[in-house]
């Protein structure tokens, strides 16, 4: 993934009226169905991201 600023490039910072931050990912609702159908960290998860990580990597940085 593409970082800027220490952090990936998807992640958005938004500011609350009482100062704290809430962060959200901008290509979630872009994600692979892979990964809405496996829970993220598992065996399954690592394994499909090894296999397949640079290719859904570069399939979000071609979005930016």
């Amino acid at each position: 993934m593409k970082m800027a600023n220490g952090h990936c490039i998807a992640l958005k910072i938004f500011s609350s009226k009482n100062g704290t931050a809430r962060f959200s990912c901008s290509v979630y609702d872009r994600r692979p169905e892979i990964c809405r159908a496996l829970e993220r960290g598992s065996p399954e998860c690592l394994a499909d991201l090894e296999t397949k990580g640079d290719s859904v990597a570069a399939q979000i940085r071609s979005d930016f």
